[in-house]
């Protein structure tokens, strides 16, 4: 399951067409949570033992608070994939 922020998962269509071809085992469901939400509903579904996401698309800004919190995994072949698109002076920063 992908969190991602209301009106948002639009974006994840090719992406989540691609891992599916590729895992054909695996569906792939989005959930919509606010962006606003997203990290209290996080720390509900953890204490509480309910279903939790795989995959949690966050705002850039909300991402190391969660992460700070050990509520996060950084997903490593993320950063190896986006690094080399970077051009120099861009403001992304692994985790």
């Amino acid at each position: 399951m992908v969190w991602e922020d209301v009106n948002k998962g639009f974006g994840l269509e090719v992406a989540i067409k691609d891992f599916e071809k590729e895992h054909d085992d695996i569906k792939v469901s989005v959930k919509e949570v606010s962006s606003i939400l997203q990290e209290d509903k996080l720390i509900e579904a953890i204490e509480n033992s309910l279903e939790s996401p795989d995959i949690l698309v966050l705002l850039q800004d909300r991402a190391k608070l969660v992460y700070d919190k050990g509520l996060l995994t950084p997903i490593k072949f993320m950063q190896v994939d986006i690094l080399p698109l970077l051009k120099q002076g861009d403001s992304y920063r692994p985790i």
